[in-house]
Parts: structure tokens; sequence; C-alpha cells
């Protein structure tokens, strides 16, 4: 079961019947798919957020843009298109499952909710349209009860809500008139590119064999050398070849215990090719593509504290130097099997000075987009048999607010260009040499929807005023 259905905030409530697979199609955009989709009678397609926004102006409103169906030129045609609320859809691929059924469904239906009350109070015309589409994965062996509980709940809910209506594809580019977009970004629903599938080594050693492949087809065609059918054979070889799936496993981007079957599997296909050709396999397919490698059992950061630091806490780069020496946490490339982009942050800084823990987190697109995928962080600091928990709103209105412990003030904190953080070691009862370990949970209400790191903790001591001089470096 997968959740590829639109939901409308207007209407009656009924539960509609999902599509037919043979009745949907998802692709890597761009305007030549679309030419050749509308030319086979597609009627619809589906994709990004990301994707449409990067065919629009760039000031163009998210919510006005995203909310409507569109008709999408397609060569001389064109063809009806929705665009999925991806911070809503990745919810379900990697977030829900880690919480409580009833809390999940209840961020879900708030999600919806809220974009219905934005929408009207806009004075949009017709219903707001809310793609949720999944972008391949399963998620439910991830979730609790394989996700029944979930979407029971889920489905429940939906139905029971007056303001909701759930419909299918087809349904909801026919019930609203769809505005006009004249051409389409070229990307995948994967950071609007096609960077996972061609740069690294490995995708360039698989892209010059396939298309050595198709060369030497192409000349046995031209010279009529080989028999028609071995032609035929050769040409269907080269287009499961062409999938884009092999390529995912190449270069440092994903890992799966299956890469060398994949990738010989991959090559098989192309030297059989060549062999109906009549030529001789490429040498980037006579010999393994793949170079496999260890995974790190844990993540670790990039860098870690060097210097004593004194930012200003404003949300902004105030100077170039003010984080230099600061520890450096990124999510790591290898991510296994599927993708699960960056939600709200991109990058965990944090630092010290002798009074003071600082964190800076910046946005993985832009403070706008990461305040509407959380509301708040939660800072959680061990220090030997101690646990504290300092909650952090996350507006990025430049304001500056305060943090709290237990229900107490403490620090500040300002999220404009990015969010910055102080917590003073003194309120945090953290004395010069305590052992600190840090997490930090990024919440949409009380669902966490991302952590830093993903994997346990920030490990540091409290400053004395002796750190510089013993970490000091040339």
């Amino acid at each position: 079961l997968n959740l590829e259905t639109a939901i409308a905030t207007h209407g009656t409530p009924e539960a509609k019947e999902l599509e037919a697979p043979d009745n949907r199609f998802w692709f890597r955009t761009s305007p030549e798919a679309l030419d050749v989709l509308a030319g086979e009678g597609v009627r619809w397609a589906a994709s990004d957020e990301a994707v449409l926004l990067h065919s629009l102006p760039s000031d163009a409103p998210r919510l006005r843009s995203l909310y409507r169906p569109w008709k999408v030129a397609a060569g001389a045609s064109e063809i009806a298109m929705l665009f999925r609320d991806r911070p809503l859809s990745d919810a379900i691929g990697f977030t829900y499952g880690r919480v409580a059924a009833r809390d999940a469904v209840s961020d879900f239906l708030s999600h919806v909710e809220a974009v219905g009350r934005a929408w009207a109070n806009e004075g949009q015309p017709g219903p707001a349209t809310v793609g949720v589409f999944l972008d391949g994965e399963n998620p439910w062996e991830h979730f609790p009860a394989s996700g029944r509980d979930f979407l029971e709940g889920l489905y429940a809910a939906l139905a029971g809500d007056a303001d909701v209506e759930t419909v299918t594809l087809s349904e909801a580019v026919a019930g609203a008139p769809p505005a006009a977009l004249p051409r389409i970004h070229s990307g995948s629903w994967i950071e609007s590119s096609y960077r996972i599938w061609m740069g690294h080594e490995e995708d360039r050693r698989a892209w010059a064999a396939l298309g050595a492949a198709r060369e030497a087809v192409a000349r046995a065609e031209a010279a009529g050398s080989r028999p028609p059918a071995d032609l035929e054979r050769a040409r269907r070889l080269l287009h499961v070849a062409e999938g884009s799936d092999w390529f995912w496993w190449y270069g440092e981007d994903f890992e799966t215990e299956l890469a060398l079957e994949f990738d010989g599997l991959f090559r098989s296909h192309v030297a059989a090719a060549c062999a109906l050709a009549g030529a001789a396999a490429p040498p980037e397919a006579r010999s393994p593509i793949k170079q496999p490698h260890l995974l790190a059992a844990e993540e670790e950061p990039a860098r870690e504290p060097s210097l004593l630091l004194a930012p200003s806490v404003d949300g902004r780069m105030t100077n170039y130097f003010e984080w230099q020496g600061a520890g450096l946490y990124q999510p790591a490339q290898v991510r296994g099997t599927m993708f699960g982009a960056a939600l709200a942050f991109r990058a965990l800084h944090y630092g010290f000075d002798l009074s003071s823990l600082y964190l800076r987190l910046d946005p993985a697109e832009s403070p706008l987009r990461t305040g509407e995928a959380c509301t708040s962080l939660r800072v959680e600091i061990r220090s030997g048999d101690r646990e504290l928990r300092v909650e952090l709103p996350a507006a990025p209105d430049g304001a500056e607010r305060e943090g709290a412990l237990e229900g107490a003030p403490i620090g500040k904190v300002c999220f404009a260009r990015l969010l910055e953080a102080a917590l003073p070691f003194a309120a945090l009862g953290l004395a010069p040499g305590a052992p600190v370990a840090l997490a930090v949970h990024v919440l949409r209400g009380d669902v966490e929807v991302e952590r830093l790191p993903r994997r346990g903790r920030l490990d540091f001591a409290v400053p004395d005023e002796d750190f510089e001089r013993v970490n000091w470096r040339v």
C-alpha cells in the first residue's frame, strides 16, 4: 500500500480508491521526458516540489505555487502535473515510523489543515491541493506493526475531517483549472538534479561503457552486418542497462551488500549487447566498476572544536572568522539504501568560550523552508549521570528569544539566515573539565523530524583557561 493520493482541503470527506499502478508514472523530470510522455498518451505526471520551484521565477511564493495543479508544456502538447509536498511526504517515509501513530496522524492532519487555512487566508480560488507522494521507498518495515496502526489511524482521521477530501491524481488535476508552466526544470525528485547518477569516477566508467555499447549497436545497424533479431535483442539489453537504478549504486552516495552483484549484472548486459552487435566489450565492462569500501560504524564530526569562540548570536554570519575553530558535524554522504534528505538543517557547528556553549545550525535550503519543517529544537546534554534538555524556539524571524531548561529561561537563540544559540555553562551546572555528550533533536510540534548527529552524540569537555594552549596548532 502506498500513499499516492492528492489531498484537497475542501469538500465532503470521501475515501477514494487509489489509482491503478498502470496509471501512475514517476520519473526524472525534463522537457524531453514530458514530450515522450505526452506522445504516449500519458494524462498526468507527478514530481517533487523543488522541481516546480526551480521551474518558476526565484521570487515565486511556495504556497501559491505548490498547492495547485499545473499544465506543463510537453513538446507541441501539454501534460497535467502535480508536485508533492516534500516535508510531509518525507515525514511518512523517514520520520513517522519513530513516533506514536496517534502523534504522527495528528501532525499529518495539522500540516494539511494549516495549508488549507493559509490558502484561504490568501484568498486563493478553489481548494488547496496537497500532494503526498512517496518516492518509491517502502517505509512500512520501519513502522511498528508494519505501519498498520498509522495507516488505519490516518485514513480514519481523513474520512472524519470535514475540511479534507481525499482524491486521486486524475481527480485532482481535473477538479481545478490548472496554471500554465511553459518549461519544466530538468532534475530528479532528489536534490532537483542528476548528481547521484553522474560525476563520480564509477558513474563515468559506467556511462562510458554504455555509450560504447550504444555506438557498437548503431554501427552494426547502419552497416547491416548483423541479423535484425540480434540487433533487436541488443537494443533490449541496452534499454535494461539504461535504467537509473544501476547508477544509484555507483559512487559513494549509497551502499548495499549487493553492489558487486548489481555491477556484474550491469556489465553483463553491456557486454552481451556488444557481442550481439559483433563488437568486443568496452574495457570499462571487462572488470568491476564498483570498488567496495567499508562503511564507518558511526558518523563522526568533520572536525572538533579547536579554538575558543566569540560569536554574535544574531542569526547571521557577522564576520568570516566568528565561527573559526568550531566543531562541525554534517550528515554523512553514505546513506544506506534510500535517500533521506535533510528536512531542516544541513550542518551543525558547535563550540564554546569559557562561559557558554554555542550552537549554529545552517538551513538545508532556506530559513523559510526550515521554519515550515520544524518549530523547535531540543538540545540534549549528558554529563556523567545527568541529562539536561534545553528547548529552543526555531522561528526564522530574526528575533532574539530565550531557551528553556525545566521551564526556566536559559541563554538566547536567534534564527535569521542561520540559527545561533548560546547556553551558559553555569546555568547548565557544568564546571570546567566536565564531560559533555551533545545531540540536537529537530522537532515539529512533538514529532522529531531530524537528529544531529543521526547516531550517537558529539563529545567534548567544558573548556578551561588552558584549552587553546593545549589545542594550539600551526
